[in-house]
């Protein structure tokens, strides 16, 4: 049995590098692409208004007072269910705690009537989404309205993983 040689040890190095990486790097941005967003949303007076009647009427939110960051999530959300961009929206309410060591002279914590956290989970298409996604119209008035309605009491967090299991144990990222 004759071994024949089809290309040269320079060639198949060549090959290898040249289609290995980006060959990679294509792949990976082709994936979906999952973020988890954490707001940190204050619960003070001037943030609860009244339910916004056009989400009631759509049946986003129930018609009673409400937290403006509700109202603007929602809003955010149809655009979002109308979007080939965007593949999955879910919000969560939760209560994050502040990263504060107990013998910490800090004020202290807000009480439960004061906090009003979020965690918002979208999963995008690909890596390429994501990008188009933020330069939306409705992406950019979230961000507008929210920085300048003044919704947060501290700055939203921002995770991003190819799949959920990337995503997994946040808490220990926004504490450390």
């Amino acid at each position: 049995m004759l071994l024949k040689r089809t290309a040269t040890a320079e060639q198949m190095v060549e090959a290898k590098t040249d289609t290995g990486p980006d060959r990679r790097k294509a792949a990976d941005s082709e994936r979906p692409l999952t973020c988890m967003f954490y707001f940190f949303a204050s619960q003070m007076k001037r943030n609860i208004q009244p339910a916004d009647q056009d989400l009631v009427r759509r049946g986003k939110v129930i018609d009673r007072p409400t937290h403006k960051l509700d109202s603007m999530v929602a809003r955010l959300g149809m655009g979002a269910s109308h979007s080939p961009l965007v593949t999955k929206f879910e919000t969560y309410p939760i209560e994050i705690p502040d990263a504060a060591p107990t013998w910490s002279y800090r004020k202290p914590r807000p009480s439960p009537e004061e906090v009003h956290d979020t965690v918002m989970f979208i999963k995008f298409r690909d890596k390429r989404a994501r990008e188009e996604w933020i330069v939306t119209r409705e992406w950019q008035d979230f961000m507008t309205k929210t920085e300048g309605e003044q919704v947060f009491r501290r700055m939203p967090h921002v995770r991003c993983a190819s799949s959920m299991r990337g995503l997994m144990d946040p808490i220990d990222i926004l504490t450390a």
